[in-house]
């Protein structure tokens, strides 16, 4: 089953040629989505999953301060799964995504964290690179090790 969001000139374009798709889900499986949702699943399986995403949103900030000390800040983001975290380094955050993603760990760089964090109120660091890390993508047993790798690419790139 599928859904779309389109802003008013892609509606009118779909609407132009949406008698050309096809319904994919069966009557039976339209219904039982609606059943579920209508019963309070959904709701349900969003709060245990915000639940579970918290808890590993605390533990990869926990990490980060066990692995970077003094040289880490962490932010917890509004999803609830994304960390921003600032180094004290002098790469960019593009630099360190780079050099971590040759070493096998994926962080995003954060150019501005204007509207990232807009609704909480944080003190950045100016000229500290800043990076998205995302708990959903490991499990918590990985944390450490990841860190560690990235650890050693940003000092070690550094000299």
């Amino acid at each position: 089953m599928s859904y779309m969001v389109l802003p008013p000139d892609l509606l009118k374009r779909y609407q132009e040629r949406g008698r050309f798709y096809n319904q994919t889900a069966s009557k039976a499986e339209q219904i039982a989505l609606c059943q579920f949702i209508r019963d309070g699943h959904l709701e349900s399986q969003i709060r245990k999953s915000k639940k579970l995403y918290a808890a590993k949103a605390k533990c990869l900030c926990d990490a980060v301060r066990r692995i970077f000390g003094e040289k880490a800040r962490t932010h917890l983001g509004d999803a609830g799964f994304l960390v921003l975290m600032e180094l004290d380094s002098p790469l960019t955050s593009v630099e360190i995504a780079g050099h971590a993603a040759q070493a096998g760990v994926a962080v995003r760089p954060v150019e501005s964290v204007g509207s990232l964090l807009e609704k909480q109120e944080h003190h950045f660091q100016e000229g500290y690179p800043k990076l998205l890390l995302s708990c959903a993508s490991m499990g918590a047993e990985r944390y450490e090790e990841a860190l560690e790798v990235l650890k050693e690419v940003v000092y070690k790139k550094e000299k």
